[in-house]
């Protein structure tokens, strides 16, 4: 008796065994959807049987697939230096003529427990989900010191804030990719088990979805956690994310409790000048009170100010009474006031328009000049240190600043105290 796979359809098929063992191997089909508009995030969960990524997505239309090694595969420019499909890895997809593409990817099952991924410290790892299940990523996650994980779609488990999206819209999935940033200065082994899908939620509501904003979604996200909301707002109320006066993301404002709100990254840097932020824009947060039926004005107290300074944005926001585009130019009253040895003055700006904002003395000469510039229309604020045009410390007493734009003109007063 010769023991072997008998069956002529598995890819280890011994033409001389006479008695099957049940040691057959078949190739398994892994089915991939790619959105056609936005960078896609996916990975494989079997082993390709033409491995190249040119016959991975030789019937697709790419304008490119990329990896978290810098390695890209770009048809159009001749251009591939990602070679073979690394089990393990995720990948992004850009694929061409706005169209979805549906794409079916014949390979070798994989024993996901015996393929354990390298997790690199101060890295944005792009993973492959291995599984062929859902499972809950807090789970596969345990015990790893994970400072998040996204997927493209907008959907975060960050630990820290006990914000995760990510199970309650389904877990993690078959055929996305992931990327994960950890904490330490170590490399870390993740190695899946079973797939295990068990308490995970069903929520299909898409991330940015409005009934006031258009937001485009572009595979790339950043993530901004707002632990605390004060202020006018209300339960419906919608916080927005603005970036260059156009607006990137939008998420339900939680009175109550921490809020998640998912700014979308234009994908510039691979050519495409969509709508979202530009690495170093500021980051400007309003607020749509469906009382008022209009846009408020948020006061920020975020770890950063500008989107990719760091990989997540966090803190808390008032709601000011106020809305966030002014009507019309004005001039607050400085403060603190009487103040030293510095004051902040806060201008609307109603158009974008220059603006000269000068300090007098009481006898009407000329102290210090705080703007003399174009300046785009919202609130911009100036501080006056009590130093004059020469750098020279002021005597207490009472000054007068002043607005002149080509509209109007405004003065007020305010009080330097030794």
């Amino acid at each position: 008796s010769i023991y072997g796979c008998t069956d002529s359809e598995a890819l280890n098929y011994d033409q001389y065994a006479t008695i099957d063992d049940d040691s057959c191997i078949y190739t398994i089909t892994q089915d991939l959807y790619l959105d056609g508009i936005i960078l896609n995030n996916v990975s494989l969960y079997n082993d390709p049987l033409e491995p190249n990524v040119e016959d991975v997505f030789s019937d697709v239309n790419i304008v490119l697939v990329t990896n978290d090694e810098g390695d890209y595969y770009i048809p159009g420019n001749g251009v591939n230096t990602i070679g073979d499909w690394e089990l393990g890895k995720g990948y992004q997809v850009l694929v061409g003529g706005f169209n979805d593409v549906d794409i079916s990817i014949e390979g070798y099952p994989i024993d996901a427990s015996q393929n354990p991924i390298e997790l690199q410290p101060f890295l944005l790892n792009n993973i492959a989900y291995l599984l062929d299940g859902a499972s809950s990523v807090e789970t596969v996650f345990d015990g790893i010191p994970v400072i998040f994980v996204s997927d493209d779609s907008g959907h975060y488990y960050i630990p820290g804030s006990n914000v995760n999206t990510i199970d309650s819209s389904g877990g993690m999935k078959p055929g996305k990719g992931y990327q994960v940033l950890i904490s330490g200065t170590e490399s870390i082994e993740l190695v899946y088990g079973e797939p295990d899908d068990e308490g995970l939620g069903r929520n299909v509501a898409i991330v940015g979805s409005s009934d006031y904003y258009d937001v485009t979604r572009t595979g790339v996200s950043h993530p901004i956690v707002i632990d605390q909301i004060t202020g006018l707002v209300s339960e419906g109320d919608e916080l927005v994310a603005y970036a260059n006066g156009i607006p990137i993301g939008v998420a339900p404002a939680n009175p109550e409790g921490a809020s998640l709100l998912v700014a979308w990254k234009s994908l510039y840097e691979y050519g495409i000048d969509t709508d979202g932020y530009h690495d170093g824009d500021d980051i400007e947060i309003r607020l749509y009170s469906q009382d008022i039926g209009a846009e408020l004005r948020v006061v920020t107290e975020f770890n950063v100010d500008a989107y990719g300074d760091m990989p997540i944005t966090f803190g808390s926001i008032h709601v000011l009474d106020e809305h966030a585009v002014p009507a019309e130019f004005g001039l607050e009253q400085n403060y603190p006031n009487p103040f030293n040895p510095a004051t902040t003055i806060n201008v609307s700006v109603a158009t974008n328009s220059h603006v000269l904002l000068n300090v007098y003395d009481i006898n009407g000469r000329l102290i210090s000049t705080l703007a003399d510039d174009m300046y785009d229309t919202g609130y911009h604020s100036f501080i006056w240190n009590g130093i004059d045009q020469s750098g020279n410390k002021v005597s207490a007493g009472i000054y007068f600043y002043s607005l002149h734009t080509k509209e109007m003109t405004l003065t007020k007063k305010m009080i330097l105290m030794k």
